[in-house]
């Protein structure tokens, strides 16, 4: 009998027909600059015991966030749930001077979606540690620092005698940047996160929101910020109305359907001189380079309008468009034109038909003509600034100035193209599991595994590639140039939903820490396993199915000692790399006959690497499908502020390589690092070596990942990285983190 090894997803509830079975529809946007909410209870209530959740999608996080603040006796009683600019959650709960706080290890840096926030306090509870936690999407977070407050005391939020603030530290003028949406607080009652959300059962891991339907106590309250004119409302029925400061406003940008905002990212280059405020839709910006912005959600069908006022213009060099055209402020079209300017106060609208690859413009209101544009590959996106100026973008979470043309949309979630799949983990998926020493099954997954990379984390060891084609105890290993082989552990045998392993050391030795990362073969998945026989000829074709021209191809010979090459859209069919070796990317006509790929064959040309008389060769081929995986590349900065890749999903793994230099491969996985979106584990995909640590490589975020590590591994100044990722949520239904 086989020990079982149970994979996270097995019996995962049949999946809804609806995302989001419950809607939140409105949010308050909080300017950072003196918005907020205050409170003085009537009466005394349970502060002992008592749970605050919210909804918050982040902005200005170069600077504290404050979420709930309250003081007493001249600060000798403080209590302040806020975000530190190092990205941790804190809890401040100092009781008669003395100080208690806990502070969390995960880091929240994603301003591009919306996370659940979620304090449970409990004094009463004989177990220091229960006496406060801290979620996020409906996890308990980690604490690097916990100093819990004593048995039976109280908070001094929400007491009698002072204000509490929502979203502001007044005495030190902190005030929150961002959004927030369905703000709870239950006093006497130490709630789950289960009560306010749960897990999708379409989108693995999608933490979505609930309807609360208990009691909120006496001084408890629930805002929806459903009251345009008075968002401060109290809608559970107590009439504790909380007193509006400053001028938030209502917007529909809420966790069940995500709005754009901007970034100061342009074809994944930062923009060091770009300043965000107000939301993250006004910029700033006074110098003359890097000092553009873009959207954070870009479509590749579909009818958007979107609205950009310039507060000023300072000179004649600003723009608004989209990837591959732009409308200057002095008449000038990228293709066409000229056409009427603008300047300091004019407002202009976009619409843009992707469909057909046309652009009307209109200035304060008035249309001045439709243009055809050629879009740049991939998503296109809203672009705008340059030259110093400050400019507002409007993305359809407050109403436009102007009326959108018919079959126009806002830019949001919403109105998104379908994803190819909902569910990542129907076709690719990782598993960090420890070894039992004897043989046994991997089972439950919910993608049918036909290639399996498995690797030893925690000690030295080969990696070990198995697939369904050529056959279960047959395997390869990116770190050898070896013919195939056949060893007496590994994958023995494969099922529809799993695996077997062995006992060995590079397997499933006892106590030791193994990867798996599996995918499912498919054009739907974009990716196919074909073998072929060589013949010596050149421009031999080698048909695929991988549902469209392939962009990224690993390539072996089985029964030699030929080593690994790879195709990369990036570097084209004049080049290729080997994922055995740290070499840069080498010109050679002779692997791919410099013939570009196409959606039924690609080339290979006469090299013993990829076509000898009576060679046998295996090719794992790749496309990208969007919001389950994207082929990329990207030039790196040297710099811990590196570029931002824009995959269209919240990453699950990716593999690359500095094509430039002298480099290893990289294999990362969030899974790998504990799910953490602050990736600081990978390992080599070309050694034997064990996993390998840093102080931060990648930071994933709900559309992609940030680089922010200098590392030539993975950013050397000026070189071309490239590489594949995989989902674990595409952006449309997504979390942040």
């Amino acid at each position: 009998m086989l020990d079982p090894i149970s994979h996270p997803m097995a019996g995962q509830e049949a999946r809804e027909a609806c995302v989001f079975p419950h809607r939140i529809d409105y949010s308050a946007q909080f300017d950072g600059a003196g918005d907020d909410l205050t409170l003085t209870p009537v009466t005394e209530d349970n502060r002992k015991t008592f749970t605050l959740s919210m909804w918050v999608k982040l902005s200005g996080i170069a600077s504290e966030i404050i979420f709930a603040r309250s003081e007493l006796n001249s600060l000798v009683q403080q209590f302040e749930l806020r975000r530190l600019t190092t990205g941790e959650m804190h809890l401040l709960d100092e009781i008669d001077g003395n100080t208690h706080f806990i502070q969390t290890e995960p880091v929240f840096v994603d301003c591009t979606n919306h996370i659940h926030v979620l304090l449970v306090r409990d004094s009463t509870q004989a177990i220091a540690e229960e006496r406060v936690k801290l979620f996020v999407n409906g996890e308990r977070l980690a604490y690097s620092t916990a100093q819990y407050p004593p048995q039976n005391t109280d908070s001094c939020f929400m007491t009698a005698t002072e204000p509490s603030y929502l979203f502001s530290n007044r005495s030190t003028g902190r005030f929150f940047d961002g959004y927030a949406s369905r703000v709870e607080y239950i006093p006497g009652l130490a709630l789950t996160p289960e009560m306010f959300g749960k897990f999708s059962a379409q989108v693995d891991g999608l933490w979505i929101p609930k309807g609360y339907s208990g009691s909120y106590g006496t001084n408890g309250f629930r805002l929806d910020f459903s009251d345009a004119g008075n968002l401060g409302a109290d809608t559970s029925g107590n009439g504790n109305h909380w007193t509006v400061g400053g001028a938030p406003v209502q917007t529909s940008d809420t966790p069940t359907n995500n709005h754009g905002v901007l970034q100061p990212y342009v074809l994944g280059d930062l923009q060091g001189n770009v300043t965000l405020s107000n939301g993250n839709l006004t910029q700033t910006c006074s110098a003359t380079s890097d000092d553009r912005t873009t959207g954070t959600i870009g479509f590749s069908e579909g009818k958007f309008y979107w609205e950009i006022e310039y507060t000023t213009v300072t000179d004649m060099q600003n723009f608004v468009g989209v990837y591959g055209f732009a409308w200057n402020s002095d008449g000038t079209l990228t293709n066409d034109g000229p056409i009427a300017g603008f300047a300091s106060g004019d407002l202009l609208g976009l619409a843009v038909d992707r469909d057909i690859c046309e652009v009307e413009l209109f200035k304060n209101g008035v249309s001045q003509g439709v243009f055809p544009f050629t879009p740049l590959e991939g998503p296109s996106r809203p672009i705008q600034g340059n030259q110093p100026h400050t400019l507002t973008a409007n993305f359809g979470a407050t109403p436009f100035a102007y009326a959108p043309p018919v079959g126009f949309k806002p830019l949001c979630a919403a109105n998104l193209e379908e994803p190819a799949h909902r569910a990542p983990g129907d076709g690719v998926g990782t598993l960090v599991r420890e070894g039992t020493g004897v043989q046994a099954t991997v089972s439950g997954l919910a993608a049918r595994p036909n290639l399996v990379f498995m690797k030893r984390l925690d000690a030295d060891g080969t990696w070990m590639l198995f697939d369904t084609v050529h056959g279960a105890g047959r395997s390869l290993a990116t770190n050898s140039n070896g013919a195939e082989a056949n060893p007496t552990n590994g994958i023995r045998e494969f099922f529809n939903d799993g695996y077997t392993v062995g006992d060995g050391s590079n397997d499933n030795a006892l106590g030791g820490q193994y990867l798996d990362f599996f995918l499912q073969r498919g054009p739907e998945f974009g990716f196919d396993i074909v073998t072929w026989v060589g013949d010596g000829v050149s421009s031999r074709q080698i048909a695929h199915d991988c549902g469209g021209t392939p962009e990224f191809i690993m390539v072996k010979a089985l029964t030699s000692t030929n080593g690994w090459v790879a195709y990369h859209k990036a570097l084209g069919a004049t080049h290729f790399i080997q994922p055995h070796q740290v070499s840069a990317a080498v010109a050679n006509s002779e692997i791919w006959g410099d013939v570009e790929p196409n959606s039924l064959a690609f080339t290979v040309g006469n090299n013993s690497t990829v076509n000898a008389p009576a060679e046998t060769y295996i090719a794992y081929v790749f496309r990208s499908v969007p919001g389950f995986s994207e082929v990329f590349s990207f030039e790196g900065n040297g710099s811990n502020a590196g570029p931002r890749a824009n995959l269209g999903f919240l990453p699950l793994a990716l593999l690359g390589k500095n094509a430039t230099a002298t480099q290893d491969w990289f294999f990362v996985s969030s899974d790998m690092d504990g799910g953490r979106n602050n990736i600081e584990r990978w390992v080599e995909g070309n050694t034997v070596e064990q996993a390998f640590g840093s102080p931060g490589l990648f930071s994933f975020f709900s559309g992609g990942f940030d680089v922010i590590n200098s590392s030539s591994l993975i950013n050397g100044n000026a070189d071309t990285i490239v590489g594949i990722a995989w989902a674990a949520q595409p952006f449309k239904y997504s979390n942040a983190f």
